[in-house]
């Protein structure tokens, strides 16, 4: 062990506390899990059997309370009093058969047998209370006595089977409280011995060490004073590197500060050009779409005076035919006179056609002259609508070279905008090597002040060290 390094022979001291402390920590869970699951086993079994027992006493109580009102009563009510005991004795059989199954799985072989026993009297006392249901009325008071006996005995063995899950499982509870006590000094003992000796292997370890440690505290004391003197000369020349170079980036953030001023304006301007570049091609759209719509109406207008040309053309014919209708009216009534008496008839039908087309006629001008009146209107529109029209191309075509002069104004903004930012872009660059060597030496000058006084308490505490092995500090 004389040619083991300090670390080895710490390492091999803990090492060995270790083990002894997982050997106590390991016979301690030991003992926590057996005597968990001794409790763990005892509640499964018998705790869970002694509820049980009582889950099928109490059906059993249920049982017997819906008999005695089958007893009582008559007619549909008996039936349901009958339905309910038939529901108690299910649910009460479903927990004899659990309790058989925990039994079996415990290898409790004394309440496997008891339960066997319970289930013959639970089924005796329902097969007399069937007998009872199917008997008549009047010969059911007899077998009150024998029903009653049956279920008392049925009561009696699952109060027992209760009562002894219950012992059993305090018994269980004292057995497995006294292992966990016994186990848990044990543990304690065994941990005891281990800090003992761990604490007699750190002493005579401790010893050892102490020894080297003053040999090299000693060589380390030297060393201290050379790097406290040297850490004092770097300390004075990165402060004045430092002062220096903030100086330096002071200037060069002041510089740029100017020119994001002057390019945030120049943007600014680029962007009101780019913004009034986009009204005059909307103003332009507008014009455009306006003047588009003006043709639209002009070709209406044009439309609507054809067709009202061809209708004063249609309302001349129908005067041409209601002059001709008059004519031929004046005719047939002259013939009408020459016929006498005979053609008097005739001649008031001539009459009242001469009047229609005389009516006609006179409705045939005043439409005329409406319309002629409306194809004025429209032709005087129609010249308003071209002079317009042509108003509009000229604004539109005065748009377009506003547009395009503003759109030269934006391109010219834009790439002065981009000419500062790349002048922007290089200064900040300069101005974050600018930082970062300010940065660096300020570190600099904060790292040789540390390592000052790091060599100092270094100096300290090689002088502590020393004192403590014993050597002069």
């Amino acid at each position: 062990m004389g040619h083991m390094t300090i670390g080895k022979k710490i390492a091999a001291a803990i090492a060995v506390v270790l083990f002894l402390s997982i050997v106590g920590m390991g016979f301690y869970q030991f003992a926590l899990f057996s005597a968990t699951s001794s409790f763990t086993g005892l509640l499964e079994a018998e705790m869970t059997i002694a509820w049980r027992s009582k889950a099928a006493l109490v059906d059993l109580n249920k049982c017997r309370r819906f008999e005695k009102n089958f007893l009582i009563r008559t007619g549909t009510k008996a039936q349901e009093a009958v339905k309910e005991q038939n529901s108690s004795y299910v649910k009460m059989t479903d927990e004899l058969n659990t309790m058989e199954s925990l039994a079996k799985q415990y290898n409790r072989t004394k309440i496997m047998d008891d339960v066997q026993k319970t289930r013959a009297l639970v089924a005796s006392y329902q097969k007399q209370f069937e007998e009872v249901v199917m008997a008549p009325q009047e010969e059911r008071i007899n077998f009150d006595a024998k029903l009653r006996d049956s279920g008392r005995a049925a009561e009696a063995a699952l109060e027992e089977m209760a009562s002894q899950a219950r012992d059993k499982a305090s018994l269980g509870t004292v057995a497995a409280n006294s292992r966990a006590n016994f186990l848990g000094v044990l543990a304690m003992t065994l941990g005891g011995i281990a800090i003992m000796a761990g604490g007699t292997l750190s002493f005579f370890l401790g010893r050892r060490i102490s020894a080297n440690l003053k040999q090299v505290s000693l060589s380390f004391q030297d060393g201290a004073q050379q790097v406290a003197a040297a850490a004092g000369e770097v300390s004075s020349s990165s402060q004045t590197l430092a002062e220096g170079a903030s100086q330096q980036a002071a200037s060069v953030e002041q510089t740029t500060a100017a020119l994001e001023v002057v390019g945030g304006m120049i943007r600014q301007d680029a962007d009101n050009a780019r913004q009034a570049d986009n009204l005059m091609k909307e103003a332009n759209e507008v014009i455009l779409s306006a003047d588009e719509s003006m043709k639209k109406l002009t070709a209406s207008m044009r439309e609507i005076s054809a067709a009202s040309t061809e209708t004063q053309h249609i309302v001349k014919t129908i005067d041409e035919i209601a002059f001709q209708t008059n004519l031929l009216a004046l005719n047939a009534a002259v013939e009408a006179a020459r016929a006498g008496e005979a053609g008097a008839g005739f001649a008031v039908v001539a009459d009242e056609v001469r009047n229609l087309a005389m009516r006609a006629a006179e409705a045939a001008k005043n439409t005329s002259n409406l319309i002629e009146g409306t194809v004025q209107k429209i032709t005087t529109g129609n010249t308003l609508v071209s002079e317009t029209s042509e108003s509009f191309n000229v604004a539109s075509q005065s748009t377009a070279r506003i547009g395009t002069i503003i759109t030269e104004m934006a391109g010219a903004a834009s790439r002065q905008a981009d000419a500062i930012s790349e002048v922007t872009k290089a200064i900040h660059e300069i101005d974050a090597v600018t930082q970062s060597n300010a940065a660096a030496a300020e570190e600099s000058a904060a790292a040789s002040e540390e390592l000052n006084a790091q060599a100092e308490m270094m100096k300290n505490s090689v002088g502590q060290l020393l004192a403590m092995v014993g050597g002069e500090s």
